[in-house]
């Protein structure tokens, strides 16, 4: 598969590159550039703003994914960039987030998958899922919570174990 991962030098999104390569799927990886964690070979790095909207969704021009992950949508505006960047050009969109950060999941089944509404909607990050519903509604769109989510490469010695 060819997978475009947003964010992937930290938590969950740092595992998911290497399990990805080590399967042997094709990977591009957009970050902020901050830092550059070992990759492994063959992954193609792209470093971008997310929140510089045009020049994000200009980034991905008439690119094609068979599936595309994303981890750094903090909040509604930055879904709605990818509405706009991936439409009609990508297989699969998962939403990755943390359930930490919110009080109450909601289930919403929708057709081919289940997207998770949450209710009710913190004023940051939480934005990013609940945006997600009627524009993909017919797509393969899934949104995925995990627990606190500790572990290297955890900026967060807080989150260390």
């Amino acid at each position: 598969m060819n997978v475009l991962i947003l964010g992937g030098t930290n938590f969950f999104g740092f595992r998911t590159v290497w399990r990805l390569a080590e399967s042997g799927h094709q990977i591009t990886l957009f970050t902020r550039g901050h830092k550059r964690p070992p990759l492994p070979e063959g992954v193609e790095w792209l470093v971008g703003e997310r929140t510089e909207r045009r020049r994000f969704e200009a980034t991905f021009g008439q690119r094609r994914f068979d599936a595309v992950i994303d981890n750094i949508a903090f909040e509604a505006a930055d879904v709605e960039s990818a509405l706009r960047a991936f439409t009609g050009r990508i297989g699969h969109y998962v939403l990755t987030s943390s359930a930490a950060v919110y009080e109450t999941l909601k289930p919403i089944p929708c057709p081919r998958t289940r997207i998770e509404r949450i209710s009710p909607t913190p004023p940051s990050r939480g934005d990013a899922p609940s945006s997600m519903g009627t524009p993909w509604a017919r797509s393969r769109v899934s949104a995925c919570s995990a627990g606190p989510i500790p572990g290297f490469p955890s900026p967060s010695s807080a989150r260390r174990w």
